[in-house]
């Protein structure tokens, strides 16, 4: 019993002690309770007010492409970054990848306004898929901010699309830059290279390609088009007869790639480079839209592209963009296992700008940022330096031209030579002397600059430039006609059994292919016919038009005039031969004077004085008869002077018969006073006897019946 109470009293004691400490620690026990609740609430009612302020955009790209993987992580990244930021905002971003078809894009489009209530569209790599989405804007009234923009920006552009950005600028200033390469290297013929598409997308680019050329004198001779590479069934072997074709049609060895896909671009370089179309001579260029592959290509595909200029848009290595590529390479490189390179394109440096874009749009309008219109207008507004520039527009496009940047493919990578600045042309910096000339916005700049730097062309090729022309090589020879029967052998012959031709026109051939800064493999063949036949058998000419060939002859040959080897030549083949040398008795050479001409001015003379003659005879007779009629009607007195007559004489030869009229008198008295005017003798006749004479006749004209 006593153990049994001692038990009980004892627990009793011990639940009486609990429940006291229960009793005091019970508002403690609430307190972390009470103060979960309120956070949990807190955050609800946070979580609640950003629900309502989120801004949903909407991203229509190709995500198994290699510029759709860098525009996908650069949007995720600027979202992301701006939403731990953000207070009051939130953007929730919506991927659409429908394809190539355009027509599909445009679906994808509607399909995010209507279910997703999207704000803002960003995407599209092309303008055939930015034209088509820019239509559903109109309809929907939403933002479309593109990556593409048009080579040739259609006229009322800004009317037609009035709810579309554009984050590029057209392709004038790169055509302008590939332009001026043709030209500094002179060449006078280029190949145009390019994937097609269904829409003909590159038809601006190579209409701005052909007239930048035609302001510095080339011209293209050939085009590659190519099917796209989604379409053929076996690209590599339409590749191949292509490139066959092209090397039978043309001459030019300059080749401009103007727009293709990867897949393509690599198949077109492999099957090249075993053609020998990527070698010694041969220059290849590639545009902007190509070069951002060179970053995501593996090194064989590089390798093949080896000696090849690259246009590549330039961007600032700033401190935002090493943060942004830090970043940028992390997250790639986690979730793109496949992919060998992780370095960010120009096209992910857009795709984070733009979100920046849309975002400052946002916190300028506040609670207004809902109104489409408004939103259109802030974003348009922007003007603001990013990962890409400067950014600011005008008439829906980026206002400021693209700065360029001149890439050489080298081994497996590639070194950047040098800038293009818009209206200055090629500049080994950014900021180049201020006295230096500009030229305007409608020519092809820097007439008398090229490439600094270093080139390495194709073939390893080093001390010249290419000729950028099919050139003759051991295994096709430059094959050169020689007639058999000539009149002058002195100027070429053939000799019997020899196998060269000798002659002055062979000796200066010779001479200008030792000049010449590389080798001419040639043949001589004999032809024994018509010269028409040989006139028709190289109607092509040896040299085409554009042939870098015919112009480095030019040159030789002046230099070899101006040094006087072909002097000595003439001299060599055309000297006196000994018979007339023993003729000639001195040296002096004759010269035409005065006295060589003595013959020519005598017979002048004689001919000119038969000719007065002739002339005068026929008026001194006339005047003759003129005086005997006077004489006849008693007009002119008898007792005239010598020198009365030589003064009538010489007023009959200055006047003429025009002071004469010849009309009929009506009387005898009127024929004399016709005659008296006339007379030599009219200064002499005084008044009075005028007067007398004027009487009688009217005396007589009144007597009359």
């Amino acid at each position: 019993m006593k153990r049994t109470n001692m038990f009980t009293r004892k627990n009793s004691q011990v639940t009486s002690g609990l429940i006291t400490i229960n009793k005091v620690q019970k508002p403690c026990f609430l307190l972390p309770v009470l103060i979960s609740i309120l956070l949990i609430f807190s955050n609800g009612v946070e979580a609640e007010i950003r629900t309502n302020k989120v801004t949903n955009i909407g991203a229509v790209i190709d995500v198994n492409s290699r510029i759709g993987k860098e525009e996908k992580t650069a949007l995720e990244m600027a979202v992301q970054d701006f939403n731990e930021i953000s207070t009051n905002h939130a953007l929730s971003l919506h991927f659409r990848h429908p394809g190539e078809d355009p027509l599909q894009v445009a679906y994808a489009a509607e399909e995010l306004i209507k279910e997703k209530k999207v704000k803002v569209i960003i995407g599209m790599d092309n303008w055939e898929e930015a034209a088509l989405v820019a239509n559903i804007g109109n309809q929907y009234q939403i933002p479309i901010l593109s990556f593409a923009t048009p080579a040739i920006t259609p006229p009322l552009t800004a009317l037609r699309w009035p709810f579309l950005i554009r984050m590029a600028s057209d392709g004038s200033e790169q055509m302008r830059c590939i332009a001026a390469l043709v030209r500094c290297h002179n060449w006078r013929k280029v190949v145009v290279i390019y994937e097609d598409n269904v829409y003909g997308g590159e038809s601006g680019n190579l209409a701005l390609l052909s007239e930048a050329l035609q302001e510095v004198g080339s011209e293209i001779e050939y085009r590659l088009v190519l099917p796209p590479f989604s379409l053929s069934t076996d690209p590599e072997h339409v590749v191949q007869h292509e490139l066959i074709k092209l090397q039978k049609d043309s001459e030019s060895r300059v080749f401009i790639v103007l727009q293709s896909s990867l897949p393509m671009l690599t198949c077109l370089f492999r099957k090249a480079k075993n053609m020998g179309l990527v070698g010694r001579d041969t220059a290849w260029i590639v545009s902007n839209s190509v070069t951002s592959f060179l970053d995501s290509m593996n090194n064989s595909v590089i390798s093949s592209m080896g000696g090849t200029l690259g246009i590549q848009t330039y961007y600032s290595s700033s401190s935002s963009y090493q943060r942004f590529e830090a970043q940028f390479r992390k997250i790639f490189r986690a979730e793109y296992l496949d992919e060998d390179n992780f370095l960010p394109g120009i096209q992910a440096l857009r795709a984070y700008d733009s979100i920046g874009m849309v975002t400052q749009a946002i916190e300028k309008l506040g609670s207004d940022s809902s109104s489409p219109k408004m939103l259109l207008n802030s974003v348009l507004g922007s003007d603001f330096t990013g990962l890409t520039g400067e950014i600011h527009f005008k008439d829906g496009m980026l206002s400021q031209a693209p700065i360029l940047r001149i890439v050489n493919v080298v081994g497996k990578k590639y070194k950047e030579l040098d800038f293009w600045l818009p209206n200055f042309g090629f500049s080994k910096t950014l900021h180049p002397e201020e006295g230096k000339e500009r030229c305007s916005n409608s020519n092809v700049c820097n007439s008398t600059g090229c490439l600094a730097g270093p080139v390495i062309w194709p073939g390893d090729l080093n001390g010249r430039n290419p000729k950028g022309w099919a050139m003759p090589t051991n295994a096709k020879p430059l094959r050169i006609v020689v007639p058999k029967r000539t009149s002058f052998d002195k100027f070429v012959t053939f000799q019997t059994g020899e196998a060269l031709p000798e002659g002055f026109c062979i000796d200066v051939f010779n001479e200008v292919v030792e000049r010449l800064n590389y080798p001419l493999p040639h043949e001589f063949f004999e032809h024994d016919g018509l010269y028409d036949d040989m006139i028709e058998g190289v109607y092509n000419k040896a040299f085409q038009k554009g042939s870098p060939i015919a112009s480095d002859f030019s040159r030789v040959i002046l230099r070899l005039s101006e040094k006087g080897t072909l002097t000595a030549l003439e001299e060599r083949w055309f000297a006196p031969s000994p018979e007339c040398s023993t003729t000639v008795t001195h040296n002096n050479v004759e010269s035409l004077n005065l006295r060589s001409f003595k013959g020519i001015y005598i017979v002048s003379a004689t001919i000119s004085t038969i000719c007065f003659l002739l002339v005068l005879i026929p008026l001194v007779r006339n005047s003759r008869n003129h005086q005997a009629a006077n004489i006849e009607g008693n007009v002119t007195p008898s007792g005239k002077s010598g020198s009365s007559k030589g003064s009538g004489i010489s007023k009959y030869f200055y006047n003429g018969d025009k002071n004469r009229i010849p009309r009929r008198a009506s009387t005898f008295a009127q024929a004399l006073d016709t005659d008296v005017w006339v007379s030599p003798r009219w200064e002499r006749v005084s008044n009075s006897d005028n007067l007398e004479n004027h009487e009688d006749s009217s005396q007589a004209e009144i007597e009359m019946p």
